[in-house]
């Protein structure tokens, strides 16, 4: 009895230890997410809006989760992430969300009770693994199936059927009796013929034979109890990775009703970029959480996200590892140059004339462009002069042209001289 108490003791404390390790994954998700979003919006984490954020968020959680339901998993009842979630996001969205990555696990949330799961139900008559049936040569996996595929081939003969227990020995469970019409009424009998069940042994043609064989179902839509939907879901799909799409719609509304608290300290939530089931697979990395993570509840429920303080908390560096640098080698400040004031660099522009005192100059340089000559060189060459006089023929002949041409090569030199200051 005393070990008996002991193990159940060790199972409940390890349940315990499981759920809080549970609750971690899916906080360190969402605080990593949170963290890349701002990052991509061009912040740093050394922001203290960042922590400012985290703070925010973690309080709606927790006041969040303070006021939700409280499920049963395991045997062990308690909040979890589901809780929060059914309370904000989830509740809200209005069309099937899919818990596990895989899509095995498909909820519509209708209330904090209520759930609406798709399910697949078995419909109509189905086969019997390992068995077949014979009717006259003809195999089927079931005795409709025959009965369907005798009346497509006799169209003339037969409208409908009837299948029964087998007429001459209705205890017999491995045999039916089907019985064929000429009208839709069922009037007029046209054939009856016997359906026997029997072992596949060597067949591996019908689809009942097979080892992987299943019988068909049918995807429907049920509205159950939220403990019910949580009861429903096998160990398997507990361990399949959680939808991001569920993590991306928690963030986004935690955000939005935290930003819009009073006191908020963090970034403001941005409509226009909201977090995406791209963001969350990019933040979880190796250790992704799984459907598990989500629903199995804590004794102790803790919501808070803690910070990536990986390269980003700043130090006080009065308070951290002094570094011994040696003794002061006396090194004094460098010596500058003086810099000059204002009116001393405009000085040589504010005082520039060019006219000044110039007058009589200008006028004596008129008179002398005024008279003033082409050149034209002689020069001595082979005992002869020649005098070069045609390029003035030619200057004169265009001087307009020369002109205009010079005026706009020194007005750009001049442009780019006084930009150049």
């Amino acid at each position: 009895m005393k070990t008996l108490l002991i193990a159940l003791l060790l199972s409940i404390i390890s349940f315990y230890s499981y759920s809080a390790e549970n609750a971690a994954v899916i906080n360190q998700t969402i605080s990593g997410t949170i963290k890349n979003k701002i990052t991509q919006r061009g912040f740093s984490a050394n922001d203290p809006r960042y922590y400012g954020t985290l703070k925010g968020i973690s309080g709606y959680l927790n006041s969040t989760a303070s006021g939700s339901k409280a499920y049963t998993v395991a045997g062990v009842s308690g909040r979890s992430w589901l809780s929060v979630g059914l309370r904000g996001a989830l509740l809200s969205r209005g069309t099937l969300i899919a818990l596990a990555a895989s899509g095995a696990v498909a909820w519509l949330i209708e209330t904090e009770d209520s759930v609406q799961i798709k399910v697949k139900e078995i419909t109509g008559e189905q086969g019997v693994k390992g068995f077949y049936w014979n009717i006259g040569a003809e195999s089927y996996v079931t005795a409709t199936e025959g009965a369907q595929s005798i009346c497509q081939h006799n169209p003339t003969f037969c409208q409908t059927y009837i299948v029964e227990q087998y007429n001459a020995d209705p205890t017999r469970s491995d045999l039916r009796t089907i019985k064929f019409y000429i009208d839709s009424s069922k009037t007029q009998l046209w054939a009856s013929r016997t359906a026997n069940l029997v072992s596949c042994g060597t067949n591996k043609v019908m689809p009942t034979c097979q080892p992987d064989y299943v019988p068909g179902s049918n995807e429907v839509i049920k509205t159950v109890s939220v403990q019910d939907a949580i009861n429903s879901i096998s160990d398997t799909e507990m361990q399949t990775d959680l939808s991001p799409e569920v993590i991306s719609d928690v963030v986004n509304n935690a955000w939005q009703k935290a930003a819009s608290e009073a006191g908020y300290s963090g970034f403001a939530y941005d409509h226009t970029r909201p977090v995406t089931a791209r963001d969350v697979t990019a933040s979880t990395g190796a250790a992704k959480p799984a459907v598990s993570d989500f629903l199995k509840p804590s004794d102790k429920p803790d919501f808070t996200l803690p910070a990536d303080t990986t390269g980003t908390t700043p130090t006080n560096p009065s308070t951290g590892e002094q570094v011994n640098l040696g003794d002061d080698p006396g090194i004094g400040p460098p010596e500058l140059e003086n810099i000059p004031a204002g009116t001393e660099i405009l000085s040589p522009l504010l005082s520039f004339n060019p006219f000044e005192d110039s007058a009589d100059a200008l006028n004596a340089e008129s008179e002398r462009i005024k008279y003033a000559e082409c050149p034209k060189p002689v020069l001595d060459v082979f005992n002869g002069q020649y005098k070069l006089e045609t390029h003035c023929t030619l200057l004169n002949n265009n001087a307009a042209m020369i002109g205009v041409i010079f005026l706009f090569i020194y007005s750009i030199a001049a442009f780019r001289i006084i930009l150049s200051a």
